[in-house]
This record gives C-alpha cells, sequence and structure tokens, in this order.
C-alpha cells in the first residue's frame, strides 16, 4: 500500500539575503494546529468558555456605565413628584374637612384616597409621569438629546481634544513652538497641560467617524470611559485565572466590572482619566506576571519590556502612574530577598543560589522593567516626567494635606472633596462592607496555600487566619489607628511566609506579595483621600477573585475526594453558591448607575452661552474654581482660577473678593486679576524676597490710584523696574467681567471663606513654631512681628497645643458658613396673633411676650444638636421692634422618639444684622451664647443665620440680597436649575 502524501501547506514572508533560517521558522502557520482547535472539543470549548465568562464581565460593565445615555432615574423623580403632588392634595382635602382628627385617621384616609385614585386614573397619571420624566431629562440633555457630560472635568479634557482637531495641539495657541492656554490664569494664561485622555477622545472619535460621520466630539468623549472600563475586566480575568483557574478570572472580572466606586466615577459621560487608573494598573501588572512566569527568556523580555512600555504610556495618562511602578518593584524586591533567604537557611550554596532559575528570572523581568520604564516615562511624556518620581512621589503625597505652603500660603488641597481622609471602617464600607472585605482579605491568606496538596498544617493555618480576620472586623479593632490595623491585617500573611521557609512543597508566593503590598497600600491611601478607595478596587477583585477561587477549588477536591462526588457536579454547585457573593454588588452597581445624573444642566449652558453670545471675546469669568473648565469651554471665554490650576494664590484672591463687606475692594481685586492674574504679587516677592511684606503691598496698592500706588512701592524699597512691572499689572483698562454666584457656592462658603480670610502672619508663626525648638522659634517671632517675648511665647504654645494639620488650618483662619441656607419668612406679631395661621413654632410657644404686637418673628427651624436625650431646635428670630437689644431667638427641645417638644428657651446670637430701605443696621448683642448672626431682610421679611463673617459680604449682597446695597454690579442673568438651585451673573462696571 502507497503512503499517502501529507500536504503541509507553509506561509512564508519573502526570504530577504539577511534573514536568519530560524527567522523563516517562527512565521510559518501550521494549519494542522489550526485545524487541530477546531475539530479538538476540548480545547475548543475551553476557549469558548474562557471569552464567554471574560465576555459576561465586559456587558455588564458596559450595561451599567450606559445608563445616563437614556437617564432612567427621571422615571423615578417623576413618579415620586407625581405621587407627593397628589398625595399633598389629599391631604389638604382632609385637613380641611376633618382637621380635628388624629394623625393616624388622618393618614389613613388619605392612603386610601391615594388608593383610589391611582387605581381610577391609572393611565393619565402614567401619562404625567411620563411627560414630567421627558421634561427632567430635557433638562440635563442637549436639543439633539445628547446627556451632558456628567462631572466637571471631563469638559477641560474635551476642550483640549477639540483644540486638537481645529488647531493640530492641545493649546488654544503656539507660544514659543509649544502649546498654550490663553484661557486659564486670565489674562497671563499658561503653557496648556496635556496627557492622554484628549488624544484618546480624538482619535476615538476619528474611529467612530468610520461608522457614523454625524457624530459629534461631545458624544465620542461621553462613551469613552464606558469603553476603558470594559477593557479593564481582562487583564483581571487573566491575572487572576493563572492562580486561581476560570471561576476565580471571572469573579474578578466582574468585581472590576461592577464595582459602585469604580463605577461611579467612569460611567457614560464622566470623561476623566479614573477609567485609565484601573485599566493601566491592571494591564501593566497582567503583563509583569506574565513575563515574570514565563520560563522562556525571550519571552520574558518580550512582556517585561511592554509591562514597561506600558508604564510610560500610564504616565502620560495619569500623574498617579507610580504607585503600580513602586508595587511591581516591591514585589520583585521582597521576592529577591524571601527566595534566597529561604535558600540560604536551608544551606544550599552560594553558586547554586546564583544559578537558580527562578532568581535569574526575577533578577531579569527586574532589570528589564526598571530600564524600560526609565527609558518609556520620560519618552513618552516629553521629557516632564522620570523615573525619580516614582521614589519621590510617595513621599511629596503624605504632605498633600498640610495646613499651610511653606511660603505661608492656603493649601487649596486641603479643601478637595476627593481628599477628604476616610477611617479603615469608611475604606471597608466603600468596598463593599465586612462580609465582602472579609472574603478578600482571605483571598490573601489563600494565596499561601498550595490547594492540590493540602496537610493538615494549612488547615490550621487556615483556620487560625480566618478567626484572626473575624476578630480584626470586630468594632473595636476598628477603631484602631489605620497604621496599627493594616499592620495587624498583614500579621497572617507574615506567619504563612515564615511557615513556607521550610516547606518543601513548591508554592507561588507572588500574589500574597503583590495582594499585600496593593491591598494594604491602598488601604492606607484611602484613608489620606477617599478618591484614593479606587486604587483599591483592582486589588479587591484580584483578591476576592482568588479567594473565591480557590475556595471553589479546595472544596471541589475535598467533596470529590471525601464524598466521591462527580468533581462537574461538585464544582457546578459550588459555582452557584459562590456567585450569590456577587447579588450585592450587582444591586449596588444598578443602584450607582441610575444616580449617575450630570451635575451640568440646562440653567448652567444658558446662562453661559448668554456670556458667550454677549460680550466680547476677551471678556473674563471670575467665581469660585469649581466650575471654571464649564466656563471655558460653554462661555468659550477665559477664568481667572480653573479645577485644573486649583492654584492656591488665585484661590485667596477669589475668596477675598467674596467675603469681603467692602465693594470697592472687591472691585479692586478683581481688575488685578484681570489686569495681571498673580503676577502682581509674584513680582513684588521676587524683587523684595520678602512674602509677607509682598502680600501686604500688594493688597495696600489695589486700593489706591496709580500714583499713589507707585509712591508706596517707592518708599517700601521696590526696584523701578519692579515698579513698572508691578503698575502694570495691577492697573489697566480691564476687560468685560462677568462674576457668578450660584447656589451651590452656599455649601461651599466655609472653602472660599476660609481662603478668603486667611492670615499670614498666623500661616508663618505655624511654619515657624510647629515642632521647633522655642528657643529658636521664639526670637525669630519676636524678631519678624516686633513682638515681646511673652506675646511670641504665648504664639509659640499655642501652636504647639495643635494636635493635627487641621486643627492648624483651623488656626489659621475659620471656615465660616451659612448656618441656614434658605431664608426663613417673617411676620409681625399683631392683636390678633392666635388667629393668624402661623408657623407652630411660634403659635406654641409658651412665652407670652410673644404675643407683643411690636414684635417680628422669622421662621428658623434648623437643628442645633441632636442626642439621645434631646434634639434642640432654633424655632425661630424674635427681633424686638422697640428695642433690638431686647432680641432674640427661640430654642426648642424635643423628644428624639416621639417629636413632641418637651422644653424651650432663648439664645442671644452675635449680632442682628437689619437689611433696610435705606440701608443696613448692625446690633450687636450683649452676653453672647450662640456665635453666628441673624440677618433679617426688613424689606422683604425674610431671615437667615449666618457666620459674622458672612453677614455683609460681597456673596451675601448679590446671591441673598439680589445685589442690593451694591453699585458695582449689575445683574446679567439669573435662572434655575431644573432641581430648583439658582445660577446668577453679574456684569462688572468699571467705572
Amino acid at each position: 500500500m502507497a503512503k499517502p502524501t501529507v500536504n503541509k501547506p507553509v506561509v512564508k514572508h519573502n526570504p530577504t539575503p539577511d534573514r536568519n533560517p530560524s527567522d523563516e521558522e517562527e512565521v510559518k502557520i501550521d494549519f494542522k494546529k489550526v485545524k487541530g482547535f477546531f475539530t479538538n472539543k476540548k480545547i475548543f470549548n475551553n476557549y469558548v468558555l474562557l471569552i464567554l465568562l471574560v465576555a459576561v464581565g465586559v456587558f455588564l460593565s458596559a450595561y451599567f456605565r450606559s445608563y445616563p445615555a437614556g437617564l432612567p432615574v427621571t422615571d423615578e423623580w417623576a413618579r415620586n413628584a407625581a405621587y407627593n403632588s397628589i398625595r399633598n392634595n389629599i391631604a389638604a382635602q382632609v385637613n380641611q374637612q376633618y382637621p380635628n382628627l388624629p394623625d393616624a385617621n388622618k393618614n389613613q384616609l388619605i392612603n386610601q384616597q391615594l388608593e383610589t385614585i391611582f387605581k381610577e386614573q391609572e393611565e393619565q397619571i402614567e401619562q404625567q409621569i411620563k411627560a414630567t420624566s421627558d421634561y427632567f431629562r430635557s433638562r440635563l440633555q442637549t436639543d439633539e438629546g445628547q446627556t451632558y457630560l456628567l462631572a466637571i472635568d471631563p469638559y477641560q479634557h474635551l476642550r483640549r481634544a477639540e483644540n486638537i482637531l481645529k488647531n493640530g495641539h492641545v493649546g488654544d495657541i503656539l507660544k514659543d513652538g509649544k502649546p498654550y492656554n490663553i484661557k486659564q490664569f486670565a489674562p497671563v494664561g499658561k503653557p496648556a497641560g496635556t496627557g492622554l485622555h484628549p488624544y484618546f477622545i480624538f482619535y476615538f472619535y476619528k474611529f467612530l467617524r468610520l461608522f457614523n460621520p454625524g457624530i459629534s466630539m461631545f458624544a465620542a468623549a461621553f462613551w469613552v470611559p464606558v469603553l476603558i472600563s470594559a477593557l479593564s475586566v481582562i487583564p483581571a480575568f487573566f491575572i487572576v485565572r493563572r492562580r486561581a483557574g476560570l471561576f476565580g478570572g471571572f469573579i474578578a472580572g466582574m468585581i472590576v466590572a461592577i464595582h459602585p466606586v469604580f463605577l461611579g466615577r467612569t460611567a457614560a459621560g464622566f470623561s476623566d482619566t479614573d477609567a485609565y487608573v484601573v485599566f493601566f494598573a491592571l494591564l501593566i501588572t497582567w503583563l509583569f506576571i506574565e513575563g515574570f512566569e514565563t520560563k522562556n527568556v525571550r519571552n520574558k523580555i518580550i512582556l517585561t519590556v511592554l509591562a514597561g512600555f506600558f508604564v510610560g504610556v500610564f504616565s502620560f495618562a495619569w500623574s498617579g502612574w507610580w504607585y503600580v511602578f513602586d508595587l511591581l518593584v516591591g514585589l520583585l524586591l521582597i521576592y529577591l530577598g524571601y527566595v534566597i533567604f529561604k535558600l540560604m537557611l536551608n544551606k544550599i550554596s552560594f553558586k547554586k543560589i546564583l544559578s537558580n532559575q527562578n532568581l535569574r528570572g526575577a533578577v531579569i523581568v527586574l532589570v528589564v522593567f526598571l530600564v524600560c520604564s526609565a527609558l518609556f516615562v520620560p519618552l513618552l511624556t516629553g521629557g516632564r516626567k522620570d523615573i525619580k518620581i516614582a521614589f519621590t512621589g510617595p513621599i511629596t503625597k503624605t504632605k498633600i494635606k498640610d495646613a499651610a505652603h511653606p511660603d505661608h500660603w492656603p493649601n487649596i488641597q486641603t479643601t478637595v472633596a476627593e481628599l477628604n481622609p476616610i477611617s479603615i471602617p469608611g475604606a471597608i464600607r466603600q468596598i463593599g462592607g465586612k462580609l465582602l472585605f472579609f472574603i478578600g482579605a482571605l483571598g490573601l491568606i489563600l494565596s499561601l496555600v498550595k490547594m492540590d496538596e493540602l496537610k493538615k498544617r494549612d488547615y490550621a493555618y487556615v483556620g487560625i487566619s480566618f478567626l484572626f480576620l473575624m476578630i480584626l472586623l470586630s468594632n473595636s479593632l476598628l477603631r484602631l489607628k489605620p497604621i496599627t490595623y493594616l499592620i495587624l491585617l498583614a500579621v497572617p500573611v507574615i506567619i504563612g511566609f515564615v511557615l513556607l521557609l521550610k516547606d518543601d512543597r513548591e508554592v507561588d508566593i507572588k500574589y500574597a506579595i503583590l495582594l499585600t503590598l496593593w491591598f494594604i497600600g491602598s488601604m492606607y491611601a484611602s484613608t489620606k483621600g477617599t478618591r484614593f478607595v479606587l486604587l483599591l478596587v483592582p486589588a479587591f477583585g484580584i483578591a476576592m477573585g482568588i479567594s473565591l477561587g480557590l475556595i471553589h477549588k479546595g472544596l471541589t477536591r475535598v467533596i470529590n475526594q471525601e464524598f466521591k462526588i462527580k468533581k462537574i457536579f461538585v464544582s457546578l454547585a459550588l459555582i452557584v453558591l459562590l456567585c450569590l457573593f456577587l447579588i450585592n454588588p450587582i444591586k449596588a452597581a444598578d443602584s450607582t448607575a441610575r444616580q449617575e445624573v450630570p451635575s451640568m444642566n440646562d440653567a448652567w449652558w444658558e446662562s453661559l452661552t448668554k456670556i458667550k453670545l454677549n460680550s466680547s471675546e476677551d471678556a473674563i469669568i471670575n467665581s469660585w474654581w469649581d466650575f471654571g473648565h464649564w466656563f471655558k469651554y460653554v462661555a468659550d471665554r477665559a477664568v481667572t482660577v480653573d479645577g485644573a490650576g486649583q492654584d492656591y494664590f488665585l484661590a485667596h484672591w477669589m475668596g477675598t473678593v467674596l467675603i469681603t463687606d467692602d465693594e470697592e475692594k472687591a472691585v479692586n481685586t478683581l481688575r488685578m486679576l484681570d489686569c495681571g492674574s498673580r503676577e502682581t504679587y509674584f513680582t513684588l516677592r521676587d524683587d523684595l524676597n520678602d512674602i509677607l511684606l509682598a502680600v501686604n503691598l500688594t493688597k495696600t496698592i489695589i486700593m489706591q490710584d496709580e500714583e499713589e500706588a507707585r509712591q508706596t512701592l517707592e518708599d517700601a524699597g521696590v526696584s523701578q523696574e519692579a515698579i513698572e512691572t508691578t503698575l502694570g499689572y495691577a492697573f489697566c483698562d480691564p476687560p468685560e467681567n462677568f462674576l457668578i454666584t450660584s447656589e451651590d457656592m452656599v455649601g461651599k462658603a466655609g472653602v472660599w471663606g476660609h481662603f478668603g480670610s486667611w492670615n499670614f502672619r498666623r500661616a508663618f508663626i505655624y511654619n515657624n513654631a510647629k515642632n521647633k525648638k522655642a528657643e529658636k522659634a521664639i526670637p525669630a517671632l519676636m524678631e519678624e512681628f516686633d513682638l515681646t517675648e511673652d506675646e511670641a511665647t504665648d504664639y509659640y504654645y499655642q501652636v504647639q497645643a495643635l494636635s493635627s494639620e487641621s486643627e492648624g488650618n483651623a488656626w489659621i483662619a475659620p471656615w465660616p458658613n451659612y448656618f441656614t441656607g434658605k431664608w426663613g419668612g417673617c411676620k409681625i406679631i399683631n392683636a390678633d396673633a392666635e388667629e393668624d395661621n402661623l408657623d407652630n413654632t411660634i403659635n406654641n410657644n409658651t412665652n407670652t411676650s410673644l404675643a407683643r404686637p411690636d414684635l417680628m418673628m422669622c421662621n428658623i427651624n434648623k437643628g442645633v444638636r441632636q442626642d439621645n436625650n434631646q434634639n434642640l431646635v432654633i424655632e425661630s428670630a424674635r427681633l424686638d421692634l422697640d428695642n433690638y437689644k431686647n432680641s432674640s431667638l427661640i430654642i426648642g427641645s424635643y423628644d428624639p422618639s416621639s417629636g413632641y417638644r418637651i422644653g424651650g428657651g432663648a439664645a442671644t446670637p452675635s449680632s442682628f444684622v437689619l437689611f433696610k430701605e435705606d440701608g443696613i443696621e448692625r446690633v450687636k448683642m450683649e452676653n453672647v451664647t450662640f456665635p453666628y448672626d441673624v440677618l433679617i431682610d426688613m424689606v422683604k421679611n425674610k431671615a437667615l443665620v449666618t457666620d459674622p463673617l458672612l453677614s455683609e459680604s460681597l456673596f451675601t449682597h448679590l446671591f441673598y440680597l439680589d445685589g442690593r446695597y451694591t453699585t458695582r454690579f449689575e445683574k446679567f442673568s439669573d435662572v434655575n436649575t431644573v432641581n430648583g438651585q439658582r445660577v446668577s451673573v453679574w456684569k462688572v462696571k468699571w467705572d
């Protein structure tokens, strides 16, 4: 029988004279193997299963993140609005018909009628709900039906992406051949910041136009976080699959896909850099681990080079890129140290240690990773960053919340909400609660156990660690200091490493080291700022995947061996049970996604568009820094300060504008900012080399005319060149200026008020006395401020008594706030007071003097203190119209359980500030027991309670008094948002 001929089709590149023969072999395609992949049912099914498991996580990631496109939450708003409207109408009728009926009986009648109406008018009510929902939705979308971008920073990235389309670079112009931003730090501008995100938006937009030529870049930016987040599932899956199998990889991918912390910062429209934080951390770790694991040296180098390359890309995408670099270098160093120590402990010769394949492979990875990262970081960031940051970054981050900068200016980072610290229990709650945290922490333990070769001591180790972790989650231990708690969390892992030193089994310790460093490191970072909980998500996903994956593997093996049940049945049953742990995270993902709505809305868009259409191109918009990116993008006008700069110099000047009670000072400060931004102060500081003198001079000369200012500067010893430069920055014919006061700024008053009232003298004292020796600090204070020794000593010990940076911050400057954010109505009590339909807190007050006809009563109804015994409420303000000094606040004490009033009294505020037709009168009170002012608008009969620093501030005049008593600000626009918040725009009258 003839031997059959076997065809072996081979596809080759065209040979070249210098091609190595081995290179030709590398490009062969063996069709037998390709065919074998599809004909081998087991292999094919495994790959199909793998793809399916990854696809589930990718799909759910994209599905939940897509909610903002349709804004389903507006249906809920509309339904609640309809329900409340109908119920309130019914309640009003019931109260009118049965005024003396007990509340319980009234509620029963109301509920019965409500149920009847919803049954009888279901179709009409549903139509009303739909119409209301459509209205709500329309206020959060453009005219084309595109939902606004969710946050503030996405508009900065979008503006840069559009600049790339228009200008070929991220800047507004080129200055000295480099992109320059003329709309930030107006009118000076600054070099344009850059990064991966604007370029990704731009190229993603170009890609989408291949399929939809009419798509806008706005829409493309809207979907970017959905894509990046979905891709993050893939490396998470493969990192864990290698250690804990397919099921473990599936769990890890799912946690990353649906975790509320990650989802809440990467939903559609939240087009910021957060998605890159998780994606690149996981991608780099995956490539690194694959390079670490492979035995093929060439593949090891290729994968590690890729990991180093993406470290460079990550550095271009996010400033905190170094944390994953430090994590992986730390992993390698600990691994090398551990393996060498174990070999030495087992009396392995030095020669054999050097020839150990695991060590040699780890050294190759370490060297290649360090070299490639050091190469690609500066290369891909245009030299703006280098590998040194990876070593200095962790140190500089520890000072992020210092009270004052070394130059005595306020630290704006202390006011960034996402940098507010949280406790260990707070971090655990955000990551998923005690149960899920326990499972994740168990992953650290199980990663040190060889599940297919379990010994009795493994059971003992896991059991004791299990109990230890349970104790560690008790409320008493959760109150420990973060560092102490995290050290205790690492104890079982450390014990596990010690036990493995004398263990002959091959146990892969890389995952245990990785998880311990990542898990504990990111938990500590979380206590320094809520934003850093995001760093914990990938570590938590990996830990959960390893934990449940190894539990699945171990229990499957044990149950199969002990009870002789087929592995497939045991495996499937365990998968179903263990997947129950995903139910709550999925519910949380759905809830989080539904609440993702844009902070931008029609009111803001219309206000800013009006500025754009009715102002010159060099006009400048001023407000607190939060919404600066909106102003630049929508109004297309320059701003003084924004979220990209978060400049503490400008924050102080803007805070001064808002908190000052001197309108001329506010206008003159705005003029200085619009003429030269920060440069007036910078010029004086650099010339005099004296920070405090430069600050004082700046504040002095802006209140003078130009010639007086010149004389002041000459008297202070400023050089002639610096004088001319300073006057040029401080005095000019300023461009149009728009000042925005919005309702969100009421809640932020403590922040801008703190910056505006910053005490540079105290900041200097704090910086030069805190943690300094008395014999050096006290003479320095005496010399700087011409203090007596007693005065300097008193300051010194005041500072030493401050136990934290936050206390130091409050000592330097207060955090003033509006005690009541909204006006309360006022009414003059007359002889028929008992018949008047006044608020219950007035009618029911036991003080009989309220019946006098010369009192004005103003509703406050604001809680002061709450405990188990009583709730104290400021019910009203009582203004004696005959003698203002006899005025007071009425306090009510209420039972916490029943809500009944159980007592009352009076309190004396700091002042009553009366806004009358002919001016403002401040009535300072004696024997003050409540350190706030009561503002009473005698024209419109309403009252407000606020910190004395804010009572007559410019913000109060503009926002609360509608510009009354001001002459230099003209109302330009005044609208309300969909949720009833007011946005008012004022145009500065320079003359």
